[in-house]
């Protein structure tokens, strides 16, 4: 599945080459993320696996079916995947990557129809309709599914997880397996089965750009609602103000607020170039589309049917953190460019980093998960130093 604290954004250029180190190094990645998820996904992550006979890790090969499991792919299963976004943005790419692969793995048996633009409804009515049933797969935003757990909160504590290196790092950690397993069972009627990145987040303005925490004084700044996000625009002078993602652009257009925590990819794909002038690059946090999978699905499912599906987001997910989220970012960034919108990078971030100590105290003071995730991540963050 998925995972990132203070240090610059890894560019993509520094992933290009292909030499043998770069190649086995990507390989092991890959492979370690798939175990992540085949393990949460085997039934330890959230302690109350829906399908009991769904439980042992799959070895499904490439071309259907294992060479150590009886998986019979004879009975058709038509599954429905609605998601909020368009059609040919990254994550929606991915999600179709790991629904082709679902298909040919297992022999035409699983066919899982992805429906887009929010064509079932915004993301906080897919997660709905998953958790009662009546849709099979949601893809929401990080934001939405934290509504139901506080839990998944803490992994956009600001500057924690600020460079994509270090997010697929975190998002294959044990750490994160529980951070899921907490929120599965905040859940209760639906299952996290994979995750893949939106974006890291920055500020976008309109009037000025931000070059010192002395300029977010008295800016209104729009967020997702996020009590985290929230207390930390209040802890650096600006104030957190609450607006629908649907009715976003209008607000910066009317001056309802002055800016914005977005990412580039969504600052392209929404158009907010043309109401924000300014992009300013430090690194907040990242922002995760997560799958998730109804219960009821689940326990319907023929025997290793599920395993098998874990196994395909896994794959298509450590592919997408290798490569397509940094081409999706570099695409959007010159879009924006393009259109007018001028970056800096916020030189002063240890600064920042500072102020948010009251904060992560705060909800380390909580302990258990929350505890474990910021200093697990912190830790991973100065091993890559």
């Amino acid at each position: 599945m998925l995972i990132p604290s203070p240090g610059a954004q890894t560019k993509h250029n520094e992933m290009k080459g292909d030499t043998p180190m770069k190649k086995m190094l990507a390989l092991i990645l890959t492979m370690s993320l798939v175990f992540a998820l085949l393990t949460a996904c085997g039934g330890d992550q959230s302690g109350n696996q829906p399908n009991s006979e769904n439980t042992g890790n799959p070895t499904t090969s490439q071309s259907g079916g294992s060479e150590n499991s009886s998986t019979d792919f004879s009975e058709k299963v038509n599954l429905t995947f609605a998601i909020g976004g368009a059609a040919g943005q990254g994550t929606a790419i991915a999600l179709q990557n790991a629904i082709d692969m679902i298909s040919e793995r297992s022999n035409g048996a699983i066919t899982i129809e992805l429906v887009t633009d929010g064509a079932l409804g915004n993301e906080a009515s897919l997660l709905a309709q998953a958790m009662e049933g009546a849709i099979d797969i949601a893809g929401c935003a990080i934001g939405t599914v934290s509504n139901y757990s506080d839990a998944l909160s803490i992994f956009q504590m600001p500057f924690l997880i600020n460079s994509y290196e270090l997010e697929a790092e975190v998002l294959q950690s044990d750490a994160w397996k529980n951070l899921v397993a907490a929120a599965n069972e905040d859940l209760g009627t639906a299952t996290i089965v994979g995750a893949s990145e939106f974006g890291i987040r920055h500020f976008a303005t309109i009037n000025r750009p931000i070059n010192t925490m002395a300029d977010m004084q008295g800016l209104k700044i729009r967020t997702g609602g996020n009590p985290v996000i929230d207390e930390a625009m209040q802890i650096v002078g600006a104030s957190p103000t609450n607006v629908t993602f649907s009715e976003l652009y209008s607000a910066l257009q009317n001056g309802v607020v002055d800016g914005e925590e977005i990412n580039v990819t969504s600052a392209s794909m929404q158009k907010h170039y043309e109401v924000c002038n300014y992009m300013s690059e430090i690194g907040i946090y990242p922002w995760l589309s997560l799958t998730i999978m109804s219960n009821a699905t689940i326990e319907s499912l023929p025997e290793g049917y599920y395993e098998l599906i874990c196994e395909c987001f896994a794959e298509a997910d450590a592919e997408y953190m290798q490569t397509t989220i940094y081409e999706w970012d570099e695409e959007a960034r010159a879009d924006c460019e393009a259109n007018g919108m001028e970056f800096n990078e916020i030189s002063d971030k240890d600064a920042w980093v500072e102020a948010m100590q009251p904060l992560y105290d705060e909800w380390i003071a909580r302990g258990g998960v929350y505890e474990e995730f910021i200093t697990s991540v912190q830790e991973m963050a100065a091993a890559m130093d």
